[in-house]
């Protein structure tokens, strides 16, 4: 994504209901991509989460599970070829976006 893209605040049909994020978890395994979004501080965190889902199913239409650090802007998505396991991490968030909902317990990753 060039700049301009970066600067564009989060619009569309694909938004947050795609994803559950939770804070204080982060998915851990091998990264298919990873962006920064420019001028994360002047927007809110809710703006920023819906552009890394946007931005992330744009370019990745399979993306599963995404990370996002809201100290830095950055965005990762994990490669659904690879098997991802969820840790604790307090500054980051992370979302399953395959099955548009937060798994619960019975769920296997």
């Amino acid at each position: 994504a060039d700049e301009d893209d970066l600067n564009q605040t989060a619009t569309g049909p694909l938004s947050a209901e795609f994803c559950d994020w939770r804070e204080g978890v982060v998915y851990f395994g091998k990264n298919l991509a990873e962006f920064y979004i420019a001028d994360h501080e002047n927007n809110t965190r809710e703006q920023m989460l819906d552009y890394c889902v946007e931005n992330s199913l744009a370019n990745y239409p399979n993306a599963a599970q995404l990370n996002y650090w809201p100290l830095t802007g950055r965005c990762v998505v994990k490669d659904v070829q690879h098997a991802v396991s969820l840790k604790p991490l307090a500054t980051a968030w992370a979302c399953d976006v395959a099955s548009g909902a937060w798994p619960d317990e019975s769920s296997s990753l």
